[in-house]
């Protein structure tokens, strides 16, 4: 297990209901190392795609907040059609969305393999640069398909 992953399994041991709030330095202090690796953590294992949410205040009194999104199915739908996800989807984005529909069991397994090979850079190559626009408005229909209930 490397530092990252300890950093990421303490702060999913400290959340209290639904969030957590640290300070960026005294986690670093904690964990000997900069506050630019605790940043490193934050923004690659905690993102909007993986159902967090992070607010920051810098200063004095700063802090960050790590939100999880919310938990129902519809409401966590309804954030990901509203999120900037529904006008231009990069493939690695994509599939980290594709593995938290997935382990929140909101799709199945064969949706999850399905799309992971609908949502490829390898399926959407086009000579006019417009896989993360066609990507976008695929996984925005399937997201309105989950919501209807068209399973």
């Amino acid at each position: 297990m490397n530092i990252s992953d300890i950093i990421e399994d303490f702060i999913l041991k400290n959340f209290v209901e639904n969030s957590v709030q640290l300070s960026r330095n005294e986690m670093a202090k904690y964990f000997q190392v900069s506050p630019s690796q605790i940043n490193y953590v934050i923004s690659t294992r905690f993102t909007t795609s993986k159902g967090f949410d992070i607010e920051s205040k810098r200063g004095g009194d700063g802090y960050i907040r790590i939100v999880r999104l919310n938990e129902d199915r519809n409401e966590f739908l309804t954030s990901l059609l509203n999120s900037c996800y529904v006008n231009s989807l990069d493939g690695f984005t994509a599939m980290q969305l594709l593995d938290n529909l997935y382990n929140r069991l909101i799709i199945n397994d064969n949706e999850y393999s399905t799309l992971k090979v609908v949502l490829s850079d390898k399926a959407l190559k086009s000579p006019f640069n417009v896989e993360d626009i066609v990507r976008a408005n695929i996984f925005k229909q399937f997201i309105i398909k989950l919501l209807k209930g068209d399973n």
